[in-house]
């Protein structure tokens, strides 16, 4: 099973577009939570009323999920060989 890039995942981000969410939210919170839909709509729900929750990720956050994607993919990867 691969590790799904969760800046481009299209299809779960139509997912919960279609549940009501708009899809800057809906983007944002898959890149956050991995490209696991169900714990994105668990992060819109619980972050809803955040100030900032329309913000764009900033190159800094990008970059953190980017690095945790590596590490995990790296962890899987070893896992396999074992």
């Amino acid at each position: 099973e691969g590790v799904v890039d969760p800046l481009e995942n299209a299809q779960a981000v139509q997912q919960l577009v279609e549940m009501g969410f708009p899809e800057g939210r809906a983007s944002k919170a898959l890149a956050i939570n991995h490209g696991h839909a169900q714990m994105a709509m668990d992060w819109l729900l619980e972050h809803e009323g955040d100030a900032d929750i329309d913000e764009p990720l900033s190159p800094e956050q990008r970059l953190r999920i980017q690095t945790e994607q590596r590490e995990r993919e790296g962890r899987a990867d070893q896992e396999a060989l074992q």
